[in-house]
């Protein structure tokens, strides 16, 4: 474990390292202060390895191919799916009471509810913000979604 975190730290420094750029981007990318608040206070494994999965009834999820946090792969995914961010802490305590409700056994549609009372998303952007949510913040709910 005391060798799992440097190198798990190791890895995220150099993503955030590739991640700045001096061009203005259409993309919005995970702060680094929200990034190492994430890795200081987070209760969630230390890393998630997501693979990207076509959806039943939808266009396909984008996710990211390397290790990161459960958080910061919510937050790096939903730009990349459509869905903007307004907030980072926000969206992510919004991600999170998506997957209590899944979790709880709500459907897709109650999920996507916290989206549209708590973001400012359409519809399709809240049900696509569960989606993501379940395969970064809690993929134990992955399948309740689809693959």
């Amino acid at each position: 474990m005391t060798r799992l975190l440097p190198a798990a730290l190791a890895v995220f420094a150099i993503a955030l390292a590739g991640c700045s750029s001096d061009k203005p981007s259409s993309s919005h990318q995970a702060s680094p202060s929200l990034a190492s608040d994430v890795l200081a206070n987070s209760t969630t494994p230390s890393t998630v390895n997501v693979a990207p999965s076509a959806l039943p009834g939808s266009t396909a999820l984008s996710l990211p191919s390397k290790s990161t946090t459960p958080e910061v792969a919510y937050l790096e995914t939903l730009p990349a799916n459509g869905v903007t961010i307004r907030d980072e802490e926000g969206t992510v305590g919004t991600g999170q009471r998506m997957c209590e409700a899944l979790t709880a056994g709500q459907a897709l549609d109650a999920a996507a509810q916290f989206g549209l009372d708590e973001q400012p998303w359409t519809a399709d952007q809240a049900k696509m913000a569960v989606r993501v949510a379940a395969h970064t913040l809690c993929p134990t709910n992955a399948a309740k979604v689809g693959n």
